[in-house]
């Protein structure tokens, strides 16, 4: 029984987008969008995150940077007012649970050394319908060649073999 429509708490996600997460075929992508405004509210949701982290496809971020500043919106401005830099190297670090990769602008491809995961850079600005449809494909390319060690790490029941300090 729901007592109040404007709880402040959000309702956990649902089993069947449970199962849409952990079903996903190819990739999940987090497209080139505000990571604070619009992908943060979206990962708030209880069980969201946790599906995602168990997904057996890969997740691929399209950064909304380019050249370190946003292409649209408000990200670059509230990057600095949270006084994080404003870069492709902080949009990794604040994912860093759940990317298995990381498409960045050419303009940017400086930044690939400071990125802890792998990064595939390439033109993100998307001005036509060429555009899109190339990118698409690079990022499900690029998806797929992480799919087999997202895989790997994903139904591995234990840590991975090796040595750790």
């Amino acid at each position: 029984m729901r007592t109040s429509v404007s709880s402040s708490m959000p309702e956990p996600v649902s089993a069947t987008v449970s199962r849409a997460i952990f079903d996903a075929s190819r990739a999940i992508v987090i497209c080139p969008s505000n990571p604070y405004l619009s992908i943060d509210p979206i990962l708030s949701i209880p069980g969201v995150r946790a599906s995602l982290k168990e997904a057996i496809a890969p997740i691929v971020a399209v950064s909304p940077l380019v050249g370190g500043e946003a292409v649209k919106g408000p990200t670059a401005k509230i990057m600095r007012e949270l006084g994080i830099e404003v870069s492709n190297v902080s949009l990794a670090a604040h994912y860093h649970d759940l990317l298995d990769g990381l498409i960045i602008d050419t303009a940017d491809a400086g930044q690939i050394r400071g990125i802890d995961v792998p990064v595939y850079a390439t033109a993100t600005l998307m001005q036509s319908l060429e555009d899109r449809v190339r990118l698409a494909d690079e990022v499900l390319a690029f998806a797929s060649a992480l799919a087999i060690p997202r895989l790997e790490r994903v139904l591995s029941p234990g840590p991975s073999v090796g040595l750790f300090a």
